[in-house]
């Protein structure tokens, strides 16, 4: 089969395998060994050490001086170098500063992918498993996170903790309620539900002007995924279980062909936009939030937020919304929400660095300290009248300095789970109450992993972009032109042919490799 090639262009899944092509995929057991193997020393904190560290920013830049860098640098006794990069520039800027050799003290790593035990295998980092039993809160870091960063018997990240929730779907209640629509709880009722929203004026404005589900491919489905998952069809570069002893990327899992059914469905019937091909994922937040759309997927422990409600509600006054349970799967099986990998991103500490062990502690107690659940104040909100207020209801309102300088906008990782330590109990009570159901509902269920964690394929990390390209394009093709569901099978038999096959069967044999530990 010829897949026309779309008019679009999809996001690009970020990689860095390209860096370092040169290095081969499995070759000897690397070297490098922590500075020191005997018994830790106590970091007296008398010597003063120039430390550089790198990590992905999504919002503003902090500020390169001021309150926020001084607090730090004076608790550990530190020139403190903080870059903070867009992460549309993150992984560019960490090509360069690998190949360049110029590797920060302490730098962020997005994923355990083959790029990473690439750079593990040059002996780019420094070995960590003798040190982190020697600090409170390191110590804690569950196992089975650990062991993604884990190669050849080397520990080399300190994970940025996440809690296990994942997806989930937002839905309006007041239409809903006001469609006396119940709940939905399988892919049928969802459908009717989506019809509803799309042509029983649920708004009440006595115009057509709404639908069912705010979607966006312009960022990679990201709106979407929390609609899919619950089928265990990941359309990202996650892989599922494909029911024989094996693992299976996205579209290609076994329910794939009929959610690309239904989804071509949904499409034709103007259940969701017509323009998903071209949204972003703020786009489709938007639509749903200001009323065009009932229904949005996003990650459970953000979704629910004072800002995104109060922009709601200065749209409508009205909006309520709730939490869409994990509908049964296609194919008639319990469904469920997929787990996320317990981290996102991890810091890595430069080989150089360990050259000096006092270094290397005094980056590993900030580290320790930043993963205090209950704060360590450096690292906090700075100082009330400079940089915050106090609301009546317990919130907290920055200043224009706190916006820009506050210690906790240098964070490089985050606290260790504790309850629910992701919801503030500052925040209103409907927030509250919001988030720990999104929670919940995010790990009701059989919730399931990513199989591809700690998975790796030379052919994957050489061709996976563009093979993952190939394969969404031709869905939203299917999709976007309303072809026979038969198309289908045509390309996912061209994608593998592309190079798909090799990588399931590379990623096969990991697999089972890692599970046979």
């Amino acid at each position: 089969m010829k897949v026309t090639k779309p008019a679009f262009t999809m996001l690009s899944i970020l990689t860095t395998a390209s860096l370092l092509a040169a290095c081969a995929s499995s070759p000897a057991d690397p070297s490098p060994t922590p500075a020191s193997t005997a018994s830790p020393k106590a970091d007296d904190m008398n010597k003063k050490y120039a430390v550089k560290a790198m990590t992905i920013l999504y919002g503003n830049p902090p500020a390169a001086s001021g309150y926020g860098i001084q607090a730090i640098n004076d608790r550990y006794n530190i020139d403190f170098q903080f870059n903070s990069v867009p992460s549309g520039d993150y992984n560019n800027k960490l090509a360069t500063a690998f190949a360049s050799g110029n590797i920060p003290d302490i730098t962020l790593i997005e994923d355990s992918t083959q790029t990473f035990y690439n750079y593990a295998e040059a002996g780019a980092f420094l070995p960590l498993e003798d040190y982190i039993k020697d600090y409170p809160n390191l110590s804690k870091i569950p196992q089975d996170v650990l062991d993604l960063m884990t190669y050849k018997g080397h520990l080399y990240g300190i994970p940025r903790i996440r809690a296990a929730s994942n997806w989930v779907l937002s839905i309006r209640k007041d239409w809903l309620d006001k469609l006396n629509l119940p709940m939905p709880t399988t892919y049928e009722e969802l459908t009717n539900v989506m019809k509803a929203f799309t042509e029983n004026d649920p708004d009440g404005n006595g115009q057509k002007d709404t639908y069912g589900m705010a979607m966006s491919y312009a960022s990679g489905f990201i709106s979407s995924v929390a609609a899919f998952t619950p089928t265990k069809v990941m359309p990202f570069q996650s892989w599922v279980e494909d029911g024989k002893g094996g693992i299976l990327p996205g579209w290609a899992a076994p329910n794939g062909r009929e959610l690309v059914k239904l989804v071509t469905d949904w499409y034709r019937e103007g259940y969701i936009s017509k323009d998903f091909v071209l949204m972003k994922s703020s786009q489709s937040e938007e639509d749903f939030l200001l009323g065009k759309a009932g229904i949005h997927g996003d990650f459970a422990f953000n979704a629910y937020s004072p800002e995104r409600l109060n922009k709601a509600r200065a749209a409508n006054p009205d909006f309520q919304w709730d939490v869409v349970p994990p509908l049964t799967a296609l194919d008639g099986t319990e469904g469920s929400y997929s787990l996320g990998s317990g981290f996102y991103g991890f810091n890595v500490l430069s080989a150089k660095a360990g050259s000096d062990e006092g270094k290397v502690r005094r980056l590993l107690q900030i580290l320790d300290d930043q993963m205090n659940a209950s704060g360590i104040v450096p690292f906090g909100d700075g100082e009330e009248g400079v940089h915050f207020t106090n609301n009546a209801d317990g919130t907290k309102s920055y200043t224009s300095l706190g916006n820009s300088e506050r210690p906790g906008l240098y964070l490089m990782t985050n606290p260790i789970p504790e309850g629910d330590f992701l919801i503030n109990p500052s925040l209103p009570d409907e927030i509250k109450q919001i988030q720990k159901k999104a929670i919940d509902t995010a790990l009701s269920g059989t919730p399931y992993k990513d199989a591809s964690l700690g998975v790796i394929s030379k052919t994957k990390i050489d061709k996976g972009e563009e093979l993952s390209k190939f394969l969404l394009d031709g869905v939203v093709n299917i999709i976007v032109n309303g072809e026979p569901i038969d198309n289908y099978d045509l390309l996912i038999e061209e994608w593998k042919t592309r190079g798909a096959d090799q990588m399931i069967q590379e990623m096969n044999e990991s697999y089972k490799a890692k599970n046979a530990k």
